[in-house]
């Protein structure tokens, strides 16, 4: 904050120090057309800006997808995701890589640094692949320029009025071969998903006691189909002058073309595939089932590249959408549902937020008229207001800045700054105008006055931007939480100054301006009275009290002292009860609740569960849509969980519900769950705008995938008894039941046989092969070859399954194995090429800081077995990295406050008096998060940062004044200190208030975001109040008794004002 410079006599370098206001007085219509073409171009820039809730807090990533289909999690981890995991692990940036293997997916995810160029990552990582040997079966790699764990920037529901089989068919068609093409041609659309439905396949179910089929394997039928079912060219013939292009077609376009196959010999006589199979119109198996407020429907999911803009990417997708309507892109009665979109609560957000920043703005130039009662000057300081913002608006675009929470809340707190540098070049001018006398030319004296306090101002200005440059020292979630703000609040600095020594100089010189505001002023002043009279009293009792208060003050400086240290420490100690957060927790309008069933249960079963709850739910005034998906569980930050008896309900709520109505939403489902027999406990979780991890994890780094399971399981026992944790959940959780298949190595070799043909016989057999398709004028639909259902329905069909190639005697799988009933794991998590299980868990009802030391506490009491290694991680390590970094950054921040302030005063001792008034902002900040009850947090940490460089500018220039008058005029220090107290009483409180009232709306307004922005302004209107009022006490106090004790010696330079 810049408070009022005080007003020293013309010095001889006066003209070289107000240039730019001569410049500008001198040539006022040139200053109004460059403000002008400033304020345009900051109007077009607010246009093109992107809109964000925070600067991007995800690594951009590149993700590489392998589908490896009927492979065990074990298997795609050795045959999949290590050796693509050894090719990519050396790219050049990268920070972080980390996979899961998954039943028939391998997954890894590389993160790189935020500056990486990722078009060339991508084609990096792409010629690393070529390099690995996938095995037969594995699908080919896909490279995807995103993090597949984050949550999709919007989620659509597509519907019909029916929900029949067919119905669903054509939307599942419509979504694939219509939205998804349209939609990913889009920039910043790195993937459209689509779930749910049905896809359309045609069976061929053979018949294993088809005497027909002796000798005849499965893979035989299948390549025999694929051979009948050809379209080929076969050159040109040319006779004489015309040529024929020859093309041989065969094709399958009917199910009895199907059925006509011949498939074998029998004898003398062929076998049709009609003779010894079911050839039928089906769909393909299902692993989940999506639903919009119980109705079946497909669900298109749409995630953003990494580095662009979330508000801008859910525009264009709604605008293809709503085009492709009015083209008649949709079936009929087919609409689309929203169930999700990011964007709608950053755009309220930054709303709010910029309603907000104009109301303080607006209540800042109310203090400041009820203060001048000067209509005209109120009216040069609000025009620099705007002029400031705006034109802020048009660096921030060169810069690459977005218009988010924290580069907004950087405007906000500049606003009130601003109208700190115009006062003190308005009273400046006032200052010299008064003593030029009513004959002085305006002109002269507002280049008079504004070259007097030019250099305060600037030394003021940049002692506060001082603090900003420790940012580039930052690393991690800290520096991309603070760049944005540091760099917008340094661009809004630096404009106030530029138009406090440009603009407010010119208006001020403006004949017209006063004539035209004189009669105003008077009118307005009076308008104001119901203001004016409680303030003016009010005031009057504060000139009246202070100087009373200040002379025993300054008879006792040490007891002042003593007490202000005393008060600050008492603040300090309560430190200790304030809870400590990474990010405050929002609440962006959604509620997501996980469904379990014991293991086992059939997705039917899980789907009739989830169908209920969705219906129940859509029925609630609080619910605008309940989207439900049986089969599988999104989690930010994690893989999606895939299993029959799990399911996930989005609930929508609906405007205005707020967090009362969430919470009955909960307590309902919850009532709800708990009175359905065999429901595990349900998850609750609000999706996250943010890219952040869980609240706490445990990570276990371990090679044996055995122990790394039991290990987990006594971690979540272990931790069930933490307070204030729920939803604990270990990624080494049991997977689905299954059939494990044993083989025996002399059997197969003694029928010739090895493992790799008999599993590839089985899975022909049970999960069956695509072998060809049939053709259709729309689209092609597959076909897929297997047994028929009673040939694989059990342990013992199953061991009967021959697995010997064609030609050779029958070899059944019983002959050369056995099958067992076990469980395998659902998946396999690696980070940094090491296997892991990771113990996650939510936190309710404490803070973050504490559950975690509970659990750092429990875990020494946990015995960690050989070869098992424990540490904690999710938002709990990122949040001690970020409060780290940001109290390092501090530091240096008021090292260089320190190195400026001596190097203006040519002084070691005085710097340090008024620096003193840092460890009472940071009391009075405390005191302010303990009061509203505001838990410590990245972004309250970020306004301490602020704090430390504009608290100590109210010290500097009362400082300054003090020295002044000890060696101008050879007073005591004491005098100095109560005089300079005096003058600088009213400037002092004068910007004071106008930053704090301009930060007032954003502490305690409500609304979308307000638990973002709220601990940035309470830190800020906290510290600023307490500051204050112990600077006008304490600071003179401090002046008083370090001066009038001190003994210079004769070799010490005389202390300087920055002033000159």
């Amino acid at each position: 904050m810049t408070t009022a410079a005080p007003i020293p006599t013309p010095h001889a370098d006066a003209p070289r120090a107000g240039a730019l206001a001569r410049l500008s007085v001198r040539r006022p219509v040139a200053t109004l057309m460059a403000s002008a073409c400033a304020f345009l171009f900051g109007v077009l820039s607010l246009r093109e800006l992107p809109l964000d809730l925070l600067p991007e807090l995800s690594y951009p990533a590149v993700t590489i997808e392998v589908p490896f289909p009927g492979a065990s999690p074990q298997e795609v981890e050795s045959l999949i995701t290590r050796p693509v995991e050894d090719a990519v692990a050396v790219s050049q940036g990268l920070v972080r890589l980390r996979s899961t293997s998954q039943a028939g997916l391998a997954r890894v995810a590389l993160l790189f640094r935020w500056s990486t160029d990722m078009g060339l990552a991508a084609l990096e990582v792409r010629e690393k692949l070529q390099q690995v040997q996938l095995p037969d079966g594995a699908e080919a790699a896909r490279v995807l320029r995103f993090d597949p764990t984050l949550d999709p920037v919007l989620r659509f529901a597509l519907t019909l009025p029916r929900a029949a089989e067919a119905d669903l068919i054509r939307l599942r068609r419509l979504a694939e071969d219509r939205l998804k093409p349209a939609l990913e041609r889009l920039d910043g659309v790195a993937a459209a998903r689509v779930r749910g439905g049905f896809e359309e396949e045609v069976a061929v179910l053979l018949d294993p006691r088809a005497p027909a089929l002796e000798g005849v394997t499965l893979e035989q039928v299948a390549d025999r189909l694929a051979a009948e079912n050809v379209n080929l060219a076969g050159g040109v013939l040319r006779e004489g002058r015309l040529e024929y292009r020859v093309r041989t077609r065969s094709e399958l376009r009917e199910l009895d073309d199907l059925r006509d196959t011949v498939v074998a010999r029998d004898g003398e006589a062929v076998v049709a595939l009609g003779q010894v199979a079911e050839v039928r119109r089906t769909t393909a198996e299902r692993d989940l089932v999506t639903r919009l407020d119980g109705r079946e429907a497909v669900e298109v999911a749409i995630y953003k590249a990494s580095g662009h803009n979330t508000v801008a990417v859910a525009a264009r997708v709604r605008q293809r959408l709503g085009e492709l309507v009015r083209a008649g892109g949709l079936l009929e009665g087919a609409r689309w549902v929203v169930t999700a979109d990011q964007s709608t609560f950053i755009r309220s957000s930054l709303e709010d937020l910029g309603s907000a920043a104009w109301l303080g703005g607006a209540l800042a130039i109310l203090v400041l008229l009820l203060f001048l009662r000067d209509l005209r000057a109120t009216l040069v300081v609000a025009f620099a207001i705007p002029l400031s913002v705006v034109a802020t608006f048009l660096l921030m675009r060169l810069a690459g800045i977005s218009l988010n929470v924290m580069s907004l809340g950087g405007i906000a707190l500049a606003i009130g700054m601003l109208v700190d540098n115009a006062i003190v070049v308005l009273e400046a001018i006032a200052a010299q105008r008064d003593r030029a006398g009513p004959a002085a030319d305006p002109a002269e004296t507002a280049i008079a006055g504004s070259a007097l306090v030019s250099r305060a101002v600037t030394a003021s200005t940049l002692t506060t931007l001082s603090v900003f440059l420790p940012v580039v020292f930052l690393e991690g979630v800290a520096s991309r939480l603070f760049g944005d703000q540091a760099l917008t609040l340094a661009i809004a600095l630096l404009a106030s100054l530029v138009a406090s020594l440009s603009v407010i100089p010119m208006l001020s010189a403006t004949r017209s301006l006063r004539r035209l505001t004189d009669a105003l002023g008077r009118a307005t002043l009076g308008l104001l009275w119901p203001l004016r009279v409680p303030f003016d009293a009010a005031w009057r009792g504060v000139t009246f009290a202070f100087p009373r208060l200040l002379a025993p003050a300054l008879a006792h400086p040490g007891a002042v002292l003593a007490v202000a240290v005393g008060l600050a420490g008492a603040c300090y100690a309560l430190a200790p009860r304030l809870g400590a957060d990474f990010l405050p927790e929002m609440h962006p309008g959604l509620l997501s609740v996980e469904v379990s069933l014991p293991q086992g249960a059939a997705l039917r079963e899980t789907d009739r569960v989830l169908a209920d709850l969705a219906r129940r739910a859509a029925e609630l005034p609080e619910v605008e849509a309940a989207f439900s998906t049986a089969g599988a569980i999104s989690r930010p930050g994690e893989q999606d969980l895939v299993r029959e008896s799990v399911g996930q309900l989005l609930l929508r709520l609906a405007p205005g519900a707020g967090l009362a109505g969430e919470e009955r939403v909960e307590r309902a489902v919850r009532e709800w769950m708990s009175a359905t027999p065999g429901l595990l406990p349900p998850v609750f979780a609000r999706p996250g705008l943010v890219s952040v991890r869980t609240p706490l994890e445990v990570v276990v780094d371990g090679k044996d995938l055995d122990a790394l399971r039991r290990f987990s399981a006594e971690v979540v026992r272990a931790l069930e008894g933490v307070s204030g944790l729920r939803d604990l959940r270990s990624s080494a959780r049991g997977g689905r039941p299954e059939l494990l298949v044993s083989l025996d190595r002399t059997k197969l070799a003694l029928y010739d046989l090895d493992a790799a043909s008999v599993s590839a016989a089985l899975e022909a057999a049970v999960r069956g092969r695509v072998s060809t398709e049939l053709v259709r004028s729309d689209r092609d639909v597959p076909i897929r070859v297997r047994l028929a259902t009673e040939g694989r329905a059990s342990e013992e069909a199953i061991e009967r399954i021959v697995v010997s190639p064609a030609g050779r005697a029958p070899v059944t799988l019983a002959s050369v194995g056995h099958v067992e009933l076990a469980e395998g794991p659902a998946e396999i998590r690696r980070d940094a090429q090491r296997r892991v299980a990771v113990i996650s868990a939510e936190v309710s009802g404490r803070d973050l800081g504490s559950a975690a030391r509970d659990v750092r506490e429990r875990l020494r009491t946990l015995p960690t077995p050989p070869g098992l290694v424990v540490r904690l991680g999710g938002s709990a390590t990122a949040m001690s990295e970020a409060f780290g970094s940001l109290a390092g950054a501090a530091l240096l921040a008021l090292v260089l406050v320190y190195l400026l302030l001596a190097a203006q005063f040519e002084s070691f001792l005085l710097p340090l008096l008024i620096m003193g008034a840092v460890p009472f902002a940071g009391a009075g900040a405390l005191l302010a998060l303990l009061l509203t009850g505001t838990p410590l947090s990245v972004i309250a940490i970020i306004g301490a940062v602020v704090l430390a460089g504009i608290v100590v500018n109210n010290a500097i220039l009362l400082v300054d004044r003090a020295n002044q008058l000890t060696r101008r005029e050879g007073r005591a220090p004491a005098e100095a200190a109560r005089s300079a107290a005096f003058e600088r009483l009213r400037p002092i409180v004068m910007t004071t208030a106008t930053t704090v009232l301009g930060l007032l709306p954003l502490a305690v307004a409500g609304g979308e975001g307000a638990e973002l922005r709220a601990p940035l302004a309470v830190t800020l209107v906290g510290g600023l109040s307490v500051s204050t009022l112990l600077t006008l006490f304490v600071v003179p106090s401090a002046y008083a008794l370090f001066l009038s004790r001190r003994r210079r010696s004769p070799t010490e330079p005389e202390e300087r004002s920055p002033q000159g």
